[in-house]
């Protein structure tokens, strides 16, 4: 029935998410992504169930299945962002998300850098990234912030150095867009973590130089 009928799809996962609790919702939605019918799930509904599955404690499975989904909505990235961050970090979560956390930035990039490519956003000035209003952006630039640094900081500090460095790359265009000095300081961090003090004095030399020119 759920196969030839989308709209009976979602009633019934809207009424899994009034109805029940993050295990029963999290077995259907596997069933649907055993059928490929995640896609026909309403953008609505399927942030509902990513923040039920959140709520419940399962922060792996929202992970899993809002990143499974094609259209992720803003929502989605604030729920996965938290399931990644509110994780007891042990070591079998820990290794776990690795993957997780990297394919979550490469969807990052993806929305963030086709927005910036829009000719029509070109000539907009960096107050979009804190509009709440601007649905057209995968995360608020305060709440990318604060996500991303968090977590290179937990990876830092449990010495996932190689991680860390994979994380950076993929997420290097969005950082040179931004234009953030709570990235740049947050990621002198990291390396503060890991040790890393050549890269800690080179980022803080070049913080310097920038201070001086603009002083100048």
């Amino acid at each position: 029935q759920f196969t030839a009928n989308a709209d009976a799809l979602n009633d019934f996962i809207a009424y899994l998410v009034e109805n029940t609790y993050g295990d029963d919702i999290f077995e259907f939605v596997a069933f649907c992504d055993d059928l490929n019918l995640l896609d026909c799930i309403h953008t609505d509904n399927m942030e509902r169930v990513v923040d039920a599955l959140l709520h419940s404690g399962r922060t792996a499975e929202a992970i899993r299945v809002g990143l499974r989904y094609t259209h992720i909505t803003p929502a989605m990235h604030e729920s996965i962002g938290i399931s990644i961050c509110s994780t007891p970090w042990t070591d079998v979560f820990h290794h776990s998300f690795h993957p997780l956390i990297k394919q979550w930035c490469k969807r990052l990039t993806t929305q963030y850098m086709a927005y910036f490519n829009d000719p029509i956003n070109r000539e907009m000035d960096q107050e979009w990234s804190f509009d709440e209003q601007n649905e057209s952006i995968p995360l608020l630039q305060p709440k990318f912030e604060a996500f991303f640094v968090y977590i290179i900081h937990l990876l830092a500090r449990d010495g996932m150095a190689h991680v860390c460095k994979s994380l950076l790359q993929i997420i290097e265009p969005v950082i040179n867009k931004f234009e953030s000095t709570a990235l740049e300081y947050g990621i002198m961090a990291m390396y503060a973590y890991l040790g890393d003090i050549i890269n800690v004095q080179a980022m803080f030399k070049q913080q310097l130089s920038i201070s001086k020119r603009s002083v100048t």
